[in-house]
């Protein structure tokens, strides 16, 4: 039973097993975790999820003396601990020698000049006659629940795992007592740590890491889950005894992550107060900014503006839409034999039974290969009813790529390097749906249709409201159609 009534929790006062409420309390403490599935492993991502457990335990169960504040070194003169660690926080600041030292004290008997333990043999005492003896056995009590309390939290690959250093953790029962062993607690506690958690080196980099490459869309845009990974990274790094002076930095391209205008403008205006040392906002710190975002956030959330799409984001979408279903089209197109738009095939089936019609510029001969839209081009005579024209095959490849296109498989042309002469080689400029003379390929291939005409007007107004001009906007529209060509 529980020494004293009063006591808030009755796991803070001496527990004694061999009564009733006493042998109630240690039950609840050491209840192991019945579904596997649920238990910790060794593993680097379990280890806050574990931490989190232990944490609760040892506020519950009245284990904190025993982890929180494990004595690192002693006074010379009364033998009492003057420094302490904290093996759940910061296990790297406990070294395992002193770990180990502090079972000797708790099981066996330690030499306090040497700092060594004089036997891993459990020692005799006696609680109910020697009053000495009876912090001893309380401290050994809840050393062996926190054990306990490991063994079923934790699933066998991983207890088997910790049982390779059992010469760490156990300590031996004589014969004439029983035999057996004890195994104690915090001792446990920092092997496990050891397992989970990479070296101070290498995990201060691993957490760095972690805060750096933060970005909202690798938690589903939660911005909570997000700044509780860096803020669980920063504090690691912190109870390593290292600095991290870019936090605030990191936290903004976090936040900058976000797909919310609303919340962007936010953060833009609070960037550019700390970066000009004016405004509202030029002092804020790091935490300050942390704590302003999560209210930012949770405040749209509640209102159900957070999730609200952009309406250029809606245009955009659409436009991505039609330019894949216009190209998909157009390849269709080209497929069977009609309109050359920059694929693979082109022009009639080479058999001269069926006329198509075909851009102008591919059915004017300049030279026997030329260059356009960083591709290379050949005249080939089995096409346009025996006239020939520009296609994506050299004339050599021609049954190749009949075959190919026959077989509905697609035909890859050889591959050639474009000589520096030829990087500015067009072909012929013929008229553009403006009425105009095409000036580049890419002007050219984007102007094709009327269809990539309106979709181009479209994305130049919609990239106007993001403030591009546009010469910007034009230049946008062309790399993007560009790359999307070069997949066909």
């Amino acid at each position: 039973m529980v020494s004293s009534k009063y006591i808030l929790n009755p796991y803070d006062g001496d527990i004694f097993p061999g009564e009733a409420a006493g042998a109630k309390l240690y039950q609840i403490a050491t209840q192991p975790e019945a579904d596997e599935s649920k238990r910790f492993s060794i593993t680097a991502s379990d280890s806050l999820p574990f931490r989190n457990a232990l944490t609760s335990a040892c506020s519950r169960f009245g284990w904190g003396g025993l982890v929180t504040a494990v004595p690192l070194s002693y006074d010379a003169t009364t033998n009492d601990p003057d420094s302490f660690g904290d093996i759940l926080t910061n296990p790297d600041a406990v070294p395992m020698d002193m770990v180990i030292f502090n079972a000797g004290r708790t099981w066996s008997s330690v030499d306090y000049a040497t700092k060594t333990v004089n036997s891993r043999n459990v020692a005799s005492i006696d609680p109910g006659r020697t009053a000495t003896d009876r912090p001893v056995f309380q401290t050994r009590l809840k050393s062996s629940m926190i054990a306990e309390w490991v063994e079923g939290h934790i699933d066998q690959p991983s207890w088997k795992m910790i049982q390779l250093c059992s010469s760490y953790y156990q300590w031996s029962v004589p014969a004439a007592k029983g035999g057996g062993f004890r195994n104690d607690g915090p001792t446990l506690l920092k092997i496990l740590f050891e397992l989970m958690d990479p070296s101070t080196e290498i995990g201060t980099e691993e957490f760095r890491k972690t805060i750096q490459n933060a970005r909202l869309s690798n938690y589903k845009y939660n911005v909570n889950e997000a700044l509780n990974e860096v803020e669980h990274s920063y504090q690691k790094i912190v109870l390593r005894n290292e600095t991290y002076d870019s936090l605030r930095l990191h936290i903004f391209d976090l936040l900058l992550s976000a797909k919310n205008d609303e919340f962007l403008q936010w953060v833009r205006r609070v960037k550019q107060d700390v970066n000009t040392g004016s405004g509202e906002y030029k002092n804020f710190t790091a935490q300050q900014l942390i704590l302003a975002a999560r209210k930012q956030y949770n405040n749209m959330a509640k209102s159900g503006s957070w999730d609200k799409v952009d309406p250029r984001d809606a245009q955009f979408a659409a436009m991505a839409t039609q330019i894949q279903q216009l190209q998909a089209a157009q390849a269709a197109h080209a497929t069977s034999g009609g309109g050359h738009t920059g694929g693979n095939n082109s022009g009639s089936n080479g058999g001269g039974s069926k006329k198509y019609q075909v851009e102008e510029w591919m059915t004017k001969k300049t030279e026997d290969q030329i260059w356009w839209n960083g591709k290379p081009w050949w005249w080939c005579t089995n096409h346009n009813d025996g006239k020939g024209m520009y296609v994506r095959h050299p004339p050599s490849d021609h049954s190749k790529w009949k075959q190919a296109k026959d077989e509905k498989k697609r035909y890859v042309p050889p591959r050639i390097d474009k000589p520096l002469a030829a990087t500015t080689t067009m072909p012929p400029s013929q008229p553009s749906a403006s009425g105009t003379s095409g000036s580049s390929g890419a002007s050219q291939s984007n102007s094709s249709t009327p269809g990539m005409l309106e979709l181009n007007s479209e994305l130049k107004q919609v990239l106007a409201s993001f403030g591009l001009s546009d010469h910007d906007a034009e230049s946008v529209w062309n790399q993007a159609y560009s790359r999307a060509s070069s997949k066909n």
